[in-house]
């Protein structure tokens, strides 16, 4: 995993004054752990061994508790967001069920509206700020918490699903925008841009043994088709996979080693068997290749070398993914007008025509 090792990130003295000084030190030592190159292989450890184990909604636990501590008590914000992005990841298993995750894990919501509320309280005067799409958040968080009254019945509107996408998706998002707006600007001691890639480099990292335990858990299936096996969130998966892809080359400016990681969450991105990953994903890796061709040091001494590898791997690839693929681009069209993605642009504009004002919801 990447080294972040940096200095660490004390508390300013105004805000270390109004809190005890054991919750202080603890501050600290979160911050301290944050900053350390242990950070990232602890937290995917941390997740890794429930999601192997079988039990996922302990590793959601640890990582609800994780993000808390985080984002209660420490300064730098950013320190909670790989926690959260490995809740997100961890939750795949109930993908078709979510309204399942939010009944066995209901105690979620109230633990987090208390991080939330002792952050602000901790980190008076700085833990909001308004931004350039402030307003335009304010106008998306009106429309998903009114969109549907008039068409919606009270318990649909107040089911798990629906209150998760109406808040999830309007208030929730204005609330973190907002707290990021204003933890973004403040001076660090490391690189922000470094500590971003690395964070989605190893949420990719997650990613692949997701798809991979999949593959694992349907081996005998996978043998006998020889096909990418379907999962319910793999267009989920696939589009982790699609953000983390270019962050190995930014590595790769000192490191070859990086080259591995960019080649196994390719591979993963094509085990999903998403149509969308296989077309951006490889657009995606080729300019992100070229950009390290440019900016990366060690790709220019190794140029040579590099080259001679990559025209078996572009030969071996070509075969795996047309396997791979095999099954979804034959016998018809590449996307059927039954398809979901059609169906639900024309229910859209129909559900638009008929209530234009309040539509019928999320």
């Amino acid at each position: 995993m990447v080294s972040t090792t940096t200095k660490p990130y004390r508390l300013p003295s105004r805000q270390t004054a109004a809190i005890t000084p054991v919750l202080s030190r603890l501050g600290e030592r979160l911050t301290a752990f944050w900053n350390s190159r242990y950070y990232f292989p602890a937290m995917l450890l941390a997740a890794a061994f429930p999601l192997l184990a079988g039990q996922t909604l302990l590793g959601v636990g640890i990582m609800v508790l994780a993000a808390c501590a985080y984002l209660a008590l420490c300064a730098d914000l950013v320190a909670a967001v790989f926690p959260i992005l490995l809740i997100f990841l961890l939750g795949t298993e109930f993908y078709d069920n979510i309204g399942g995750l939010f009944l066995e894990a209901r105690w979620i919501a109230p633990l987090a509206a208390c991080a939330v509320f002792f952050r602000c309280v901790r980190f008076r005067g700085q833990s909001f700020a308004k931004g350039a799409c402030t307003k335009s958040l304010v106008a998306v968080s009106v429309a998903t918490v009114l969109g549907g009254l008039g068409s919606l019945s009270a318990k649909d509107y107040f089911s798990p699903v629906a209150l998760y996408y109406a808040i999830g998706l309007g208030p929730a998002m204005l609330l973190l925008y907002s707290l990021f707006q204003s933890v973004l600007r403040q001076k660090r001691t490391y690189d922000l841009g470094q500590r971003l890639a690395a964070l989605f480099y190893a949420a990719g990292l997650f990613t692949v043994l997701i798809v991979a335990w999949v593959y694992i858990k349907n081996w005998q299936l996978f043998v006998e088709t020889r096909s990418s096996i379907y999962f319910s969130y793999r267009n989920y998966c696939a589009t982790m996979l699609l953000l983390a892809l270019p962050m190995p080359c930014f590595f790769l400016r000192k490191n070859g080693r990086h080259l591995l990681g960019l080649g196994i969450m390719y591979g993963a991105l094509l085990m999903t068997g998403s149509r969308t990953g296989l077309l951006f994903g490889s657009a995606l890796a080729a300019a992100s290749l070229c950009w390290a061709f440019r900016y990366s040091p060690w790709l220019q001494r190794n140029r040579q070398k590099f080259l001679w590898l990559l025209l078996p791997a572009a030969a071996v690839l070509a075969v795996f993914a047309k396997r791979m693929f095999l099954s979804r681009l034959t016998g018809g069209p590449l996307m059927s007008p039954s398809d979901s993605r059609v169906t639900f642009f024309l229910q859209g504009m129909a559900d638009f025509a008929a209530s234009p004002v309040f539509c019928r919801g999320l």
